[in-house]
């Protein structure tokens, strides 16, 4: 009994040391991979809903439905400067827990993302 209880309190123990890692790295890496706009609010939130961003190396692409706009990213401080082939693009973003926060400048729009 007390090896199961000491295998429990090992693996929480892991995984707690897990997580916390992850949430201990910067920014430009614990964005990296696959996300999913789960909740939007303000101008355009049905149309941000369940809309995908792929942050890999230094590009970015969201996609929807079949349509896909891809372009370069770079994060300075807490802002995600998205470049495309004509405009540009800014985001304060921030990590609340697992779950990443964009607030496209100017917009009045909050993105709420998850892997």
């Amino acid at each position: 009994m007390k090896t199961v209880l000491y295998t429990f309190i090992f693996i929480a123990i892991l995984l707690n040391i897990s997580c916390n890692s992850e949430q201990n790295l910067p920014l430009t890496e614990r964005i990296k991979g696959d996300w999913v706009v789960t909740k939007a609010e303000g101008e355009l939130k049905e149309l941000n809903l369940d809309t995908h961003y792929t942050f890999d190396g230094t590009y970015l692409t969201t996609s929807k439905d079949g349509f896909e706009v891809k372009g370069t990213y770079t994060i300075k401080p807490d802002t995600l400067y998205w470049k495309l082939e004509n405009m540009e693009m800014n985001y304060p973003c921030r990590f609340d827990g697992k779950k990443l926060i964009l607030e496209p400048i100017g917009s009045g729009q909050k993105l709420t993302l998850e892997k």
